[in-house]
């Protein structure tokens, strides 16, 4: 049985902290390199994180890279 490779799928999260397209930069860079992540796109303005990815990703280790790079995780929206 061949296993269907998951489709893209949509996490939006909020992160407090994120002010400059510096902030943008380091969060997108980083969180690109997590497994199964595809893409990241980060809102200054409504201070939230888009990411797609193709396979399960697990919310608690965003969490704690969002953290680890000195923003403030709030949740998943």
């Amino acid at each position: 049985m061949v296993e269907k490779s998951m489709q893209n799928k949509k996490l939006v999260v909020k992160a407090n902290g994120i002010k400059t397209l510096k902030d943008a930069s380091i969060i997108r860079n980083t969180l690109k390199k997590v497994d199964g992540v595809k893409s990241v796109k980060v809102s200054l303005k409504n201070k939230k994180v888009t990411l797609i990815h193709n396979k399960v990703i697990n919310v608690l280790e965003i969490r704690k890279t969002i953290n680890d790079l000195g923003y403030k995780y709030i949740g998943v929206e």
